[in-house]
């Protein structure tokens, strides 16, 4: 993967302090301010660029709040730079922080925005974002999504902030009604009044395929001192089907294999899964085949057999000698309980 550095500009020299750029050469970064990212500007809310392909071009785009020019989107042009959009795809907001998620289960990266009195939820259609939730709060700070109640659909923890009497503000926990346009605040979580809020982090520490929330309270860059840390769990369900192999699926195997060199021209592309994918969503559209630097799709026959837990992606035509060809495997691809990849998967080859 690439890094992209935050910093902050307000140095006590004066001096310049743009963010960086560093893309990734074989395992060495190299610092790349020719794709446009160094720039004057520092993050807040979770302090960390939110990352994931909005269009479904096939790449990695970017988003990041500023405290001077708010939500700031960065759209990967195909690996060559990156144009900020914010305004053209309908999220030039001034949120307080802001998370990717699929909050309704049509394969596309949706954005929850808190501020310090509304959270909101904007759904993409066909990269462009549209307002389909939004409700008052106190306190907003940050924010985190995540499934803990085993329906497949994303709630959202919210971290709040220091209330009226100075005291840490309960956090609270909005579960999504399964269309990603509604959601239902729980009546209470636990919750720490100690502390200054910083960041929430969503993961699965026991591995019972439901999101669990790290919580950190110590005031973050605002170094207010110490505070707890929270770990706040979920357990068990009766809603929603049950997940053979807790966690989203994996791509653990393909043929040819990443970085091959020499494929047969007639070679046909396959990708073995870490369990049962759903037949209806391995297509032409989440299993796709281009040249390496193109986004033209190389027309093809993709087929799923459940005996093997892999996809096949059959060329109408032999593949061209002397060409590196990509391979992507989308978040379209969702398993048998409707659990998509956790992300994109890729990967080279080139034909002999």
């Amino acid at each position: 993967p690439d890094l992209l550095v935050g910093n902050n500009p307000t140095r006590g020299d004066g001096m310049p302090s743009p963010n960086r750029f560093f893309t990734n050469q074989g395992g060495a970064l190299r610092y790349a301010p020719e794709y446009g990212l160094e720039l004057e500007t520092s993050f807040q809310g979770s302090l960390n660029a939110s990352v994931g392909d909005l269009d479904k071009d096939g790449w990695q785009d970017l988003i990041v709040i500023t405290p001077q020019q708010g939500l700031r989107v960065y759209h990967n042009e195909q690996g060559r730079s990156f144009t900020e959009v914010a305004a053209s795809v309908g999220l030039g907001h001034s949120p307080q922080d802001v998370t990717l998620a699929d909050v309704n289960g049509d394969g596309w990266l949706d954005v929850i925005e808190v501020e310090p009195s509304k959270l909101s939820v904007f759904v993409n259609k066909d990269g462009k974002f549209s307002s389909v939730f939004s409700t008052t709060l106190q306190y907003g700070y940050s924010l985190a999504a995540g499934d803990v109640n085993s329906d497949n659909r994303p709630d959202i923890y919210v971290m709040r902030g220091t209330d009226t009497a100075g005291n840490n503000a309960p956090d609270q926990v909005y579960l999504n009604d399964g269309s990603g346009s509604s959601f239902t605040q729980m009546s209470s979580i636990p919750s720490t009044s100690q502390g200054t809020p910083d960041s929430v982090a969503p993961i699965d520490y026991d591995g019972n395929g439901l999101t669990d929330f790290l919580v950190l309270n110590g005031g973050g860059e605002n170094e207010s001192g110490p505070g707890p840390v929270e770990l706040i769990a979920f357990f068990g369900s009766t809603t929603g089907p049950t997940d053979p192999v807790p966690g989203p699926p994996r791509v653990t195997s393909t043929s040819p294999t990443a970085n091959a060199t020499r494929v047969a021209p007639t070679t046909d592309v396959r990708a073995t899964f870490s369990e049962e994918m759903k037949v209806d969503n391995i297509t032409g559209q989440t299993f796709k085949l281009t040249k390496k630097g193109a986004t033209t799709k190389i027309a093809a026959l993709v087929s799923y057999d459940a005996s093997t837990d892999t996809a096949k992606l059959d060329p109408n035509r032999n593949l061209t000698s002397g060409v590196t060809y990509k391979a992507v495997i989308t978040t379209g691809a969702r398993d048998t309980t409707d659990t998509p990849l956790a992300k994109q998967y890729r990967w080279f080859f080139t034909v002999g």
